[in-house]
């Protein structure tokens, strides 16, 4: 996968974990069984704008593998077209 943009990793880290109010080691890290809605935001946004392959996204927040970061892409996805307040929390990220 090649890089879409020239918009830096940390930058999305930065920019997620102020918009969520938590620190940036805070969405990479990740607990079983916690849901930590901006860690996702963070990993579904950092495929979606650097173009990051899954195995690189997975080794930035500790995943255990690519397809971690495939199975949180798709539940953001979700999440985005099911909940509406979902939606309108992260529609300012998609743009």
């Amino acid at each position: 996968s090649k890089v879409l943009s020239r918009i830096s990793p940390k930058w999305v880290l930065e920019t997620v974990a102020h918009a969520y109010n938590v620190d940036m080691a805070d969405l990479k890290r990740s607990l079983r069984g916690t849901e930590n809605e901006g860690r996702n935001v963070a990993v579904y946004l950092m495929r979606r704008i650097t173009g990051l392959p899954h195995r690189d996204v997975a080794i930035l927040f500790n995943c255990t593998s690519a397809y971690t970061v495939a199975t949180i892409q798709k539940r953001v996805k979700q999440g985005m077209i099911a909940d509406d307040k979902f939606q309108k929390k992260n529609q300012r990220y998609r743009e």
